[in-house]
Formats: C-alpha cells, sequence, structure tokens
C-alpha cells in the first residue's frame, strides 16, 4: 500500500523527476509508469519501439504511456506523425565505438540522415517530458536548432574537456 510506503534509493531517485524511459517490451509500459506514479514522479515518458528497441523508433511505431498532470495515457506515435520518413533498420545499427562516435559528429555538424532522425525525436521526447516544450513537435523544433545552430555539438565539446581535466 502506498500510504505505508517507506522512502529507498529508488524512490529517492525518481520523486518527482521528469523522465523519458526506454522499456524492452511493452506489456511493462503501464505497470511502470504506475509504480513511478506511486513513487510521486510527476512527468514520465515510457517508451517502447515495435521493432524491439527500447527507446522512439522511427523504423515503425512506437508504443508510450505517458504521466502527466497524475493521469496516466496510453498511446502510440509513428514517425510520420512528426514529418519523419520511416527509416530502414539497417540505417540505424551501430558499430564500433570509433565508428559510431564519428556519426555522432557528422550528425552534430548538421548532416541530415536516418541517424539524425531518430536523434531528433527522441531528444525531443525529452524536451517535452522535461516540460521545455509543450509537444513533442515543438520539441523536434528545439533539438534542429540545437544541432544546427552549434550548440549541441558545444555541449559536446565541453562534456569531452571536463572528461579529459585532471
Amino acid at each position: 500500500m502506498v500510504a505505508d510506503y517507506k522512502p529507498n534509493h529508488f524512490k529517492i531517485i525518481f520523486q518527482g523527476l521528469k523522465n523519458l524511459i526506454g522499456v524492452f517490451d511493452k506489456k511493462w509500459l503501464t505497470p511502470l509508469a504506475k509504480t513511478l506514479q506511486e513513487l510521486g514522479s510527476t512527468d514520465v515518458m515510457l517508451v517502447c519501439g515495435s521493432d524491439g528497441l527500447d527507446e522512439i523508433t522511427t523504423t515503425s511505431e512506437t508504443y508510450i504511456a505517458e504521466l502527466k498532470n497524475k493521469e496516466i495515457t496510453n498511446y502510440t506515435i509513428k514517425p510520420e506523425d512528426f514529418g519523419i520518413n520511416r527509416a530502414n533498420p539497417d540505417e540505424l545499427i551501430g558499430d564500433t565505438p570509433k565508428v559510431n562516435a564519428q556519426k555522432i559528429l557528422k550528425l552534430l555538424d548538421g548532416e541530415k540522415d536516418a541517424f539524425r532522425d531518430i536523434v531528433v525525436l527522441n531528444s525531443a521526447a525529452a524536451i517535452y517530458i522535461s516540460g521545455i516544450a509543450d509537444s513533442i513537435e515543438h520539441g523536434l523544433e528545439f533539438a534542429n536548432c540545437s544541432i544546427d545552430n552549434g550548440n549541441a555539438k558545444a555541449s559536446l565539446e565541453k562534456l569531452v574537456k571536463a572528461s579529459n581535466e585532471n
């Protein structure tokens, strides 16, 4: 019973936080949303790609359980809902760390491809659920702008510099 619940590390980590969480199987979306709701989370989007990705996918539909305003809503989105073409799964397969790092740098330099599409769509959802944007569509504007104006790359460079200090 929630009234008898005693704080633990899980509650401390999640209480009141706004999160985008990837889930490996859609059967867990609603149970996890209910658990996070009981633990005090406010705005949470749990996502599961119908292609098996534990993130918003651009190859097919994505199942979502969203906790917002103390209510859980379940819905499905498609990349086309946001003006994004469906990707071929082969376009999203990772490679070696070096190749993946090169892909990220190309994305941050403005290259537009399926890899960027999936990154900006997931970023848009995170921007939305964090409360910065009032919709995923609006979050897409923020995500694309951050890449196109160089802010995303500058943030990565700051992270790299801080990681290499000391």
